[in-house]
């Protein structure tokens, strides 16, 4: 499902069916025009940047993230992002809401001439503040294959890169490999061989076995 958002594209390839509704898991093919203002939405939202250069800023602060690296920021935390050129990243958010706020929004505002009254509207109907306000976020470089942590999602999920994804695990995962692939599948569930890969997982387990199999 593709959303044509005033940013660029949402493409949703995790849907909450697929998960249980714990995360969705959007391919997102940023443009550089005018972003969305300043807003925090009732969901977490990491950004794994695979190409071009993004800057984020939250609460005041300003994060220039490079390919590879990666930004989580915390539900009802006050966000925006820019992009000079162009980007790519996948973004993965908590819960179900982000789904069907990007599905509203883009039913109900044209991204080549939008009416920022009923954007905000949309914004509502979806419990999105807009507006300057605080926020935080946590930062990962492109080197760091723990991208993102159970620890700035409350638990709800992670993000790991890898070289090539386990054959078998006991949590729902999301299996991105490039340019385009992407397998969601549910606990046991048997993995078909990947390379390096973006492992997005439910929970906090993921991360418990990768730094326990690093301290053996």
């Amino acid at each position: 499902m593709r959303h044509h958002m005033i940013d660029g594209v949402h493409i949703a390839t995790a849907r909450p069916e697929h998960t249980g509704g714990v995360y969705e898991v959007f391919d997102v093919h940023a443009v550089p025009a005018p972003g969305a203002p300043p807003h925090a939405a009732p969901w977490a939202a990491s950004l794994c940047l695979l190409d071009g250069d993004l800057a984020v800023h939250v609460g005041g602060a300003t994060h220039r993230i490079a390919p590879g690296g990666a930004i989580t920021v915390p539900a009802h935390s006050t966000c925006a992002f820019e992009v000079t050129g162009s980007a790519r990243f996948i973004a993965v958010t908590s819960g179900t809401g982000a789904g069907r706020f990007f599905a509203d929004f883009a039913r109900s505002v044209d991204p080549a001439a939008p009416d920022f009254a009923v954007a905000a509207a949309v914004a509502a109907r979806h419990g999105v503040t807009l507006g300057p306000g605080p926020g935080t976020a946590h930062v990962t470089g492109p080197d760091d294959p723990a991208k993102v942590t159970a620890e700035h999602t409350g638990g709800v999920y992670e993000v790991h890169e890898l070289d090539t994804a386990e054959e078998t695990a006991p949590w729902t995962r999301t299996v991105f490999t490039l340019p385009d692939a992407f397998t969601t599948l549910p606990p046991g569930a048997p993995m078909p061989p990947t390379g390096r890969c973006l492992s997005i997982t439910a929970g906090a387990g993921a991360g418990k076995r990768y730094r326990e199999a690093v301290r053996s």
